[in-house]
């Protein structure tokens, strides 16, 4: 559903013309406002449609126009936008209003929001519960950090709003009001736009305010408590809960072992056999938990929910596999941009592991990496960036190559591997040193492997 809230003819200024900032534009003209917009790049990924369907807006290139922002009673921020920058900055201290894309959406959206957030599996458990929701014959609108921008969502007919957000989209929030949110996890990433993990956690955490019904694991939040204690302790007295470990409480949601067999669980009551989920890994099996917890807050039918647990097979670049050569496998984790996610794909796979890993580390302690990969990696081929940093902390752990490229770093792998292996690339670190985005990465790395087969 869509509801105006306010009318106002004062100057919006959005900063950044990106998918999210050409979001804001679109939706603010649709209303009437007076737009401005500024971006630092000299060509801006939406510029050409900015002065195509909207040549009366100013629009400042090139760098961020002081002027413009005096001008503006609003700024709206792009996700990409450190808001340490000089002119965010000073507007704000000026008593200016600086928001960001889910805050305005927040404004206009009335039928129920659900939100999830997390350093890893947020896309994956969005999805999911987009397609519960489906399955449960709800009108969902699906996407925020994922797909489409939260305000291109907006719609009469909508019944359920399920949204994936960044932390730098929740750096900007206010009133966001949730049904259900859930933090999957925090592990070390974006620190070079977090000034520590404590303010990075402090960031994920905000989505819990407003909640209705918080969704949190057990698991996470013990560790968790360490940056933020008195948060943590408080959902955990609220929240509904989630874990590898059996259920406690008949609202648990949790993983029960019968005679060998491990069961998704809800309070005393078994779901679904494990070995029935077409996603694998215990990080999977946590996001199906954590889907399942907040569908059951929206009332979907069990049986509906259970039944894409069965069926959903995973996102793309997510520990997808391209092909087996020669008896290798061979699995694009593109998407593993941080050490935790890293961690996770090594953990998810029995075989023996030639892993490929680097990148640009965005200021992030890789040295966690080492424990994960001993005794389970055979070789570790280097790439971009953080190839030093990660050969240096793999000293006496493991054997590492250096790759100047995505081609030569799979021709390595080959050298290491034997039939019965994995070549799994999971970088620990975001693509762009050397790639425009992580699907870029994982298709080159796709295509790499497809030319051992040519």
């Amino acid at each position: 559903m869509i509801a105006s809230k306010n009318s106002a003819s004062s100057l919006s200024l959005v900063v950044g013309l990106g998918i999210s900032g050409w979001s804001c534009v679109r939706f603010l003209m649709a209303k009437g406002n007076a737009v401005a917009v500024t971006d630092s790049r000299d060509i801006a990924p939406y510029s050409a449609e900015l002065c195509q369907q909207y040549p009366e807006i100013v629009c400042s290139l090139g760098g961020f126009d002081r002027a413009l922002f005096d001008a503006a009673d609003e700024i709206i921020v792009s996700p990409g936008i450190a808001l340490d920058t000089p002119e965010i900055q000073a507007a704000r201290d000026s008593g200016k209003r600086i928001i960001g894309d889910i805050e305005l959406f927040s404004r206009y959206a009335t039928a129920p929001v659900v939100a999830i957030t997390g350093s890893n599996g947020k896309s994956t458990v969005t999805t999911l519960l987009g397609a519960m929701a489906k399955a449960s014959d709800t009108k969902v609108a699906v996407g925020g950090n994922i797909g489409t921008p939260a305000l291109d969502l907006l719609d009469s007919d909508v019944e359920l709003y399920v949204l994936e957000l960044s932390s730098f989209q929740l750096d900007l929030i206010s009133s966001l009001s949730t049904e259900t949110a859930v933090v999957l996890n925090v592990s070390a990433d974006h620190l070079d736009r977090h000034a520590s993990m404590q303010a990075y956690a402090e960031t994920k955490f905000k989505v819990y305010e407003n909640c209705t019904y918080p969704v949190v694991d057990n698991g996470f939040i013990a560790s968790a408590q360490q940056l933020l204690p008195v948060m943590s302790q408080t959902l955990l007295e609220n929240a509904i809960n989630y874990s590898l470990a059996a259920p406690v409480f008949d609202s648990d949601f949790g993983v029960r072992e019968v005679k060998g067999e491990k069961y998704l669980a809800h309070g005393r009551r078994n779901l679904l056999c494990v070995s029935e989920l077409a996603i694998k890994g215990d990080h999977n099996i946590l996001n199906g938990l954590a889907a399942l917890a907040m569908g059951s807050t929206l009332g979907f039918p069990e049986s509906a929910m259970l039944g894409v647990l069965k069926i959903f097979s995973g996102l793309p670049h997510r520990c997808q596999l391209v092909s087996v050569v020669n008896g290798r496998r061979f699995i694009n984790d593109s998407k593993g941009t941080n050490v935790g996610a890293a961690i996770a794909a090594i953990k998810s796979i029995d075989a023996p592991i030639v892993l490929i890993a680097g990148g640009d580390a965005k200021g992030a302690d890789l040295s966690p990496l080492g424990d994960a990969i001993r005794g389970k990696v055979k070789a570790v081929i280097t790439l971009g960036k953080a190839a030093e940093n990660i050969e240096s902390l793999l000293q006496g752990v493991v054997n590492t190559q250096r790759a100047v490229d995505m081609v030569e770093a799979v021709r390595h792998a080959v050298n290491f591997a034997d039939s019965g292996d994995t070549v799994l690339l999971s970088p620990a670190c975001s693509s762009l040193d050397m790639f425009a985005n992580y699907e870029a990465r994982g298709n080159a790395f796709a295509d790499a492997v497809r030319g051992l087969q040519g």
